[in-house]
């Protein structure tokens, strides 16, 4: 049987063997110091003491063991070898219970101690960075929070000009509305105003074909002498030609030859009778007697649109008397049977006629 100063050395290289495997293979979490007596002190203010040179700074890249137990050894790690223990004096077996610990209780405070202020140190680094990473963060913050209050200040400004737009747009929409209202009254008023346009303009030519009433134009007769008395040729004419022997007896109000003609023939004679009936008379009589002969013409005064709306009937007038139909030209329209055959023009649709069977 062991004696018991055997195996209290025993138990005393059991607890610096948990120590030294706490130490070097597990961080403890809650270390607390504990203060430093006698020999003890002494050793741990002393640079040169064999405890502090002995021991060595674990590998930092080893993981920190998750749990251990008391009576387990301690917690192995791939390709990892602890550093050795360190060596202490032997003593002698009669040297006092007391002297072994002593010494055994120094090494656990120096043991205790290094894990302390390896604590201590990571725990400054710590607490550095987290400062530094907090400020950092603080500052970020601030940024983010700037930027949003100017972002929220740009969204209230551009929803004020929206909003302003959206009340101009508006505005706008109404003054559209008031000038497409205008619009429509002023198209109205022109449509009205072209109606009584035309219809004025068809009333002035009405009252231009009623003032030429009695006029009557012929063409083909030369002009022989620039001095010649104009009305002694057209009487001449007329009872030569229209085989009307009265026609000395004819009055006119006025006889005169119109300006040169384009195409070179002789400038044609418009001649005003003073009575209605002379006037027809000598009308009267031009289809017949003028049949044969195509260089001499006359006929009824017009305005010069009347003229031209007439000129552009000719053709079908003569188509319609080449088919044995009894076709007459009224003003500027075609007659058949006493109803109109056709437009003449598509402005005015519906012109004004004073008397459907009038001149001719």
């Amino acid at each position: 049987m062991a004696s018991p100063c055997h195996q209290q050395q025993q138990s005393f290289s059991n607890v610096l063997s948990q120590a030294h495997d706490t130490l070097y293979t597990s961080t403890p979490m809650n270390s607390h110091t504990t203060p430093l007596t006698g020999t003890f002190q002494q050793n741990y203010h002393n640079p040169t003491n064999h405890m502090n040179q002995t021991f060595e700074r674990p590998n930092p890249q080893i993981q920190q063991s998750s749990r251990f137990s008391p009576n387990a050894g301690p917690t192995s790690y791939p390709g990892y070898q602890p550093p050795p223990l360190p060596s202490f004096p032997s003593f002698p077996s009669s040297q006092t219970d007391g002297a072994r610990s002593n010494i055994t209780m120094e090494m656990l405070f120096s043991t205790i101690n290094i894990m302390n202020q390896r604590l201590e140190r990571i725990d400054f680094e710590v607490g550095d960075k987290l400062f530094k990473l907090d400020k950092k963060l603080d500052e970020r913050f601030n940024n983010i929070d700037t930027k949003i209050s100017n972002l929220h200040q740009e969204i209230d400004s551009v929803k004020k000009t929206q909003n302003e737009h959206a009340q101009i747009l508006e505005n706008e929409e109404k003054h559209h509305f008031e000038i497409a209202d205008r619009m429509n009254l002023v198209e109205n008023f022109t449509r009205e105003i072209d109606t009584e346009k035309n219809q004025l303009k068809e009333e002035y030519l009405k009252l231009q074909s009623h003032s030429m009433k009695y006029n009557l134009i012929f063409g083909g007769i030369v002009q022989t002498d620039e001095e010649e008395n104009t009305e002694t040729v057209l009487k001449n004419f007329i009872k030569t030609e229209l085989d009307i022997p009265e026609a000395d007896e004819i009055d006119f109000q006025n006889v005169h030859r119109l300006r040169p003609r384009r195409d070179g023939k002789p400038r044609n004679i418009i001649a005003r009778f003073t009575h209605y009936k002379d006037h027809e008379r000598v009308k009267k009589v031009v289809p017949q007697k003028l049949k044969l002969k195509p260089k001499f013409t006359v006929n009824q005064q017009y305005p010069t649109e009347i003229s031209n709306r007439r000129q552009k009937l000719l053709p079908k007038l003569k188509e319609l008397h080449r088919r044995n139909i009894r076709a007459s030209l009224v003003y500027d329209q075609i007659f058949v049977d006493g109803q109109p055959f056709e437009p003449a023009r598509e402005e005015p649709r519906n012109p004004i006629h004073s008397n459907q069977t009038g001149h001719r």
